[in-house]
C-alpha cells in the first residue's frame, strides 16, 4: 500500500511540476515578467492565507488515518462535515476582505511601472475569488490522504493541473492575453476541482455526516497545536517573499518568484514522501511499537537523504544549464540562476527534516515544532531583512539557506530529547550528513572540472549521470549487508 501510494504521490507531483516547466515560459511570453510577478504575489498571498486553516487540514489527515484504523467511519464523517462548514465560512470572509483591501495593496504595497493600477486592483480581486474556490480543496485532500486514498487524490490533482494549464494557455493565446483572463480561468478550474473532490470524498462514506460540536471538541487541542505550527511555519516559509514583494520592483519580484518555482521542483520528491510517511508513522505509534518506529524512521531517512541530496545538488550546480534549456532567455537566466541555486540547497536541508517533523506529529506532540519554528523566526526576521536590504533577491535566498542550516542541527537535538531519546547524532550523521557530504563534494568537483560553457544540454546529461551514480552509491552505503538491502527496502515501503 505504501509503495503504491508513494508512486501515486510522485506521479502527481511530477506531472504538476512538469506542466509548470512547460507552461511557465509560455505564461511569461504572453503576460511578461512583471505580470508573472503578480502570479508570484498570489502564490505568496495564498500561502499566507493558509494560516487561516488553523491546523484543520493536518488534523483531518491524522484523524482520518487514526479513525479509519479503528473502523469508526461515522465519527469521521461527522468530523469532516463539521470542519467543512468552518472552512466555507472562513473562505467567504477572506474573499470579502481581499476585495476590500485590493486598492490598498495595489497602490501602497506592490511597485509596478508597467501595469496600470486599475488592472492590478482587478487582478487582486480575482485572486480572492480563486482563493475562495480553492480553499476547501485542502481539507478534502487531507481526508483522502489520511484514508490512504492517495492514488485517487493524485489522479484528481493531475487532471486538474492539465485542465488548468492548457486552458490558461489557450485563453492567453487566443482569447485575452491579460493577467485578469488568467485568474478568471484559474477560478473556473478551482470551482470544478472543489466540486469533484467534494463528491469523491463523500462517496467514501455511507452516511454524509452531521455538524457536531462534540466532533470539534475531540480534536481542538491537536488542531490548536497544529494551528500554532502552521502559523509559525508559514510565516517562516513566506517571510522572504513577503519582504521582497515590498522591497523589490514587481519585475525583480517576478524573477525571484520564478526562482522559487524552479527550486520548488524538489517538492516532487519531498511532498509525496511526507504524505506517505506521516500516516504510516502515526499508525506505528498507535501500535506502540517503538522498535518498528525507530527502524522506519532511520531507514526512511537514509533512503530519503540518499535520493534528495544528489538530486538537489545537481539542480543547484547545473541550474544555469537547466534554466537556459527551459527559458531560452539569457537575461532571465542570469537573474534567476544564482537565486535558484541557493534556494535549492536551503530547500533540500529543509526536506531532510520531514522525518523528525512527522515523528513529532505522529506522537501528537505539537509543542516541539512550535518551539523550534518560533526560535528560528527570532533569527530569520532580522537575518532576512538585513540580507535583503543589502543584497536584494540574493540576500533573501541566502537567509533561507542559513536558516535551514541552523534548523538541521537544532531541530533533531530538541526532538530526540523527548522522542526516541539519544538518537539525534546517529540520525544526523548516519542518516543525513553522510549522503549530503558525498553528494556535495562529488557534484561540485564534477561541475567544476567537467562542465563546459555553452554546452547546456551536455552539461545536464553530465549532472544527471553524477546524481544517478550518487543515488546508487548512497544506497549501497546503507548499514546492512548487501543481500539484505532489498528486503529492508521492501519492509519499509510495504509497511
Amino acid at each position: 500500500m505504501i509503495g503504491k501510494n508513494l508512486i501515486s504521490g510522485f506521479a502527481s507531483s511530477g506531472v504538476t511540476a512538469l506542466l509548470g516547466f512547460l507552461f511557465v515560459p509560455l505564461y511569461i511570453k504572453y503576460l511578461g515578467i512583471e505580470s508573472y510577478g503578480l502570479i508570484g504575489f498570489f502564490a505568496t498571498m495564498q500561502a499566507i492565507l493558509a494560516l487561516l486553516d488553523m491546523g484543520i487540514a493536518p488534523t483531518m489527515n491524522r484523524e482520518a488515518a487514526r479513525i479509519s484504523v479503528l473502523g469508526r467511519r461515522i465519527e469521521l464523517g461527522n468530523l469532516l462535515r463539521t470542519l467543512s462548514v468552518i472552512y466555507w465560512i472562513i473562505g467567504t470572509l477572506v474573499l470579502i476582505v481581499i476585495i476590500a483591501l485590493a486598492p490598498f495593496i495595489a497602490t501602497h504595497w506592490l511597485q509596478s511601472s508597467g501595469i496600470d493600477s486599475t488592472q492590478i486592483i482587478r487582478s487582486i480581486m480575482l485572486m480572492g475569488l480563486v482563493f475562495f474556490c480553492r480553499w476547501p480543496i485542502g481539507l478534502y485532500q487531507s481526508t483522502l490522504v489520511g484514508m490512504q486514498r492517495i492514488t485517487t487524490a493524485s489522479f484528481l490533482t493531475i487532471g486538474m493541473s492539465i485542465i488548468s494549464n492548457f486552458g490558461a494557455l489557450i485563453t492567453l493565446a487566443y482569447i485575452d492575453s491579460t493577467i485578469e483572463a488568467f485568474f478568471i480561468w484559474q477560478a473556473l478550474v478551482a470551482l470544478l476541482n472543489v466540486a469533484l473532490i467534494h463528491w469523491i470524498t463523500w462517496g467514501r462514506f455511507k452516511e454524509k455526516g452531521t455538524f457536531s460540536i462534540q466532533s470539534l471538541k475531540s480534536v481542538w487541542k491537536f488542531s490548536a497545536g497544529m494551528s500554532g505550527i502552521a502559523f509559525s511555519s508559514i510565516f517562516l516559509m513566506q517571510l522572504d517573499k513577503i519582504l521582497l514583494s515590498k522591497m523589490l520592483s514587481l519585475k525583480m519580484f517576478g524573477y525571484y518568484s520564478l526562482a522559487v518555482i524552479f527550486a520548488g521542483s524538489l517538492s516532487i520528491l519531498i511532498g509525496p514522501i511526507f504524505n506517505v510517511i506521516y500516516p504510516r508513522l502515526t499508525a506505528l505509534v498507535a501500535e506502540d511499537n517503538e522498535k518498528k518506529v525507530f527502524e522506519f524512521y532511520m531507514v526512511g531517512t537514509q533512503i530519503l537523504a540518499g535520493f534528495i541530496f544528489p538530486a538537489a545538488f545537481f539542480l543547484a550546480f547545473f541550474s544555469e544549464d537547466i534554466l537556459y534549456c527551459w527559458l531560452k532567455n539569457p537575461t532571465t537566466v542570469a537573474q534567476v540562476a544564482p537565486i535558484a541555486s541557493i534556494l535549492f540547497v536551503g530547500s533540500v536541508i529543509n526536506g531532510a527534516m520531514i522525518f523528525p517533523y512527522a515523528l513529532q506529529l505522529a506522537h501528537g506532540i505539537t509543542r516541539l515544532p512550535q518551539i523550534i519554528v518560533l526560535s528560528l523566526i527570532g533569527v530569520y526576521v532580522p537575518l532576512t531583512y538585513f540580507l535583503a536590504l543589502n543584497y536584494g533577491a540574493i540576500g533573501g535566498a541566502l537567509a533561507w539557506l542559513i536558516l535551514n542550516a541552523l534548523y538541521l542541527f537544532y531541530g533533531p537535538w530538541l526532538t530526540h530529547k523527548y522522542i526516541l531519546k539519544n538518537s539525534a547524532m546517529r540520525w544526523l550523521c548516519q542518516g543525513v550528513l553522510q549522503p549530503a557530504i558525498i553528494a556535495l563534494i562529488a557534484t561540485f568537483l564534477g561541475s567544476y572540472f567537467l562542465r563546459e560553457v555553452d554546452f547546456h544540454f551536455q552539461n545536464i546529461l553530465l549532472g544527471c549521470s553524477i546524481a544517478l551514480s550518487l543515488i546508487l552509491i548512497n544506497y549501497f552505503l546503507l548499514p546492512k549487508p548487501l543481500r539484505s538491502k532489498l528486503n529492508l527496502l521492501n519492509r519499509v515501503f510495504r509497511g
